[in-house]
């Protein structure tokens, strides 16, 4: 069986359309709502649609987090310059462990 440009490209839409849909919605700033520090490790209930996924950037753009210090600590820059150079790598630091 031989798939044309068109089948092809449909396959692909499908495929983004079910890999983007576990994201949520909007996600500029990514702002949900948590203020307190001691809050920020992910849990099912705060990270549902994430909770448990490695795969960090499927659905968080690099750029869009840690934009703005909305617990008001002081690690804040911190965290935004080690998601520029190490990625995921160091999110569990904060974050905790994310079900993994």
């Amino acid at each position: 069986m031989q798939i044309g440009k068109r089948g092809f490209l449909s396959i692909a839409l499908i495929a983004n359309l079910l890999l983007f849909s576990g994201c949520g919605d909007s996600h500029q700033n990514d702002d949900y709502g948590i203020t307190d520090v001691n809050k920020i490790a992910l849990t099912v209930d705060n990270h549902p649609h994430g909770y448990g996924r490695s795969q960090c950037f499927t659905c968080h753009l690099p750029d869009n987090i840690h934009q703005e210090n909305r617990v008001n600590s002081f690690l804040v820059d911190t965290a935004r310059d080690l998601v520029k150079t190490e990625g995921t790598n160091r999110c569990y630091a904060c974050h905790g462990t994310n079900g993994l």
